[in-house]
């Protein structure tokens, strides 16, 4: 993670963010997503594994989505998140 954080500015995101998920490193490709501003993919990606799910990041995502059902599908998700915590 480290890595990623400093030399993002000099990655290809897209063949990191695939190496990532073939490694099965969701936080990190989950963070590549989030700095490459593709909100959409990130909030799919937390919503599908528990364990890159960020509530920080999860929230701050969620008001820059560009898919309307997207928006009300992760509602519901962090609806039931929460009531489960």
């Amino acid at each position: 993670m480290e890595h990623l954080k400093i030399f993002m500015s000099r990655l290809n995101v897209n063949k990191v963010v695939r190496a990532c998920e073939r490694a099965r490193l969701w936080k990190e490709a989950n963070f590549c997503y989030v700095q490459d501003k593709q909100y959409d993919s990130a909030i799919k990606t937390m919503m599908e594994r528990n364990s890159a799910f960020v509530n920080d990041t999860f929230l701050d995502c969620i008001t820059k989505v560009r898919n309307q059902e997207l928006v009300y599908k992760t509602l519901g998700f962090y609806l039931n998140q929460v009531s489960w915590s």
